[in-house]
């Protein structure tokens, strides 16, 4: 049964490593593209959230034709093991220090007028119940399973084509390099995962957050749409949490760990609070 989950793990693991490496791909078409025929306005995009989406497929031509596009960034759930709620972030921050020697440095995700302590997280509600129950028990760690959802966000752009290609492109790496952090976390954890393959991991990761900036940067100049704007904070703080991964899997595993669940966690709350922005600003 264990060696069935650790396949099984792997397999995921491969399967979100390679489509990773097609939106790179993807991305780095349109640098190509975009060096041709810059575009020189922004203004053009406009984005609503709708009711029922369709998704489009992603597409590699770069072209200024003006279209509207349906798309979606599904909803994502991921269970975390939380070892405290504060009500100040002087608290929480104090908290999350607690378990650093072991590999959990501990993340503060702020939640409405509260502050939890997160020391890691897992796709699956039986990953994370497991690694709960094995903490109780070996390490006398008391932890709660918490759910963290990162909303749907369906959305109707207009713009040019071009623009809403990399607009999908980013919309679906960032989700994707997220549950490879977790993933790999886990696999560290579970002595699936070397230092050498992290160290890969995280140099791919930041050479796909690299281009993605990159091509955001070309197809959008001032005035730039708000939606672009947060795909690129997301993408620049996706670059500055690679480089800190390619940083502590030059140490050891637990620093490796370590870093991992912290920044797979920021990445993924960080998507979550923007989704939700979004979702709120278009309901007013």
């Amino acid at each position: 049964m264990q060696r069935r989950r650790r396949t099984e793990r792997r397999r995921r693991f491969r399967r979100s490593g390679l489509g990773a490496r097609a939106l790179m791909a993807l991305s780095a078409l349109v640098v190509l593209a975009g060096l041709a025929s810059r575009i020189t306005g922004g203004e053009e995009l406009s984005a609503a959230v709708i009711a029922t989406p369709t998704p489009t497929p992603l597409t590699a031509t770069f072209d200024e034709t003006v279209e509207t596009r349906q798309v979606t960034c599904p909803a994502e759930t991921w269970y975390c093991l939380q070892t405290g709620v504060f009500s100040t972030l002087e608290a929480a921050q104090e908290k999350s220090t607690a378990y650093s020697d072991r590999g959990a440095p501990g993340y503060v995700a702020q939640d409405g007028d509260k502050y939890r302590v997160l020391l890691s997280a897992y796709g699956t509600q039986e990953e994370a119940q497991r690694v709960r129950e094995r903490l109780d028990t070996q390490q006398a760690v008391d932890t709660y399973v918490h759910e963290m959802t990162r909303p749907e966000l369906p959305l109707q752009l207009t713009g040019m084509r071009g623009q809403l290609d990399v607009i999908e492109a980013a919309m679906a790496l960032l989700p994707t390099l997220a549950d490879q952090w977790r993933d790999a976390a886990l696999m560290v954890d579970q002595g699936e995962m070397t230092l050498e393959e992290a160290q890969r991991m995280a140099a791919e990761s930041l050479e796909q957050c690299r281009v993605m900036l990159q091509v955001l940067n070309e197809r959008f100049v001032s005035p730039v749409p708000a939606l672009a704007q947060r795909l690129e904070l997301l993408c620049t703080a996706g670059m500055e949490a690679a480089t800190r991964l390619e940083e502590a899997a030059h140490t050891d595993l637990t620093t490796a760990s370590a870093q991992l669940k912290m920044e797979a966690l920021g990445l993924h709350h960080g998507m979550k609070i923007t989704w939700e922005a979004m979702l709120s600003q278009d309901g007013q």
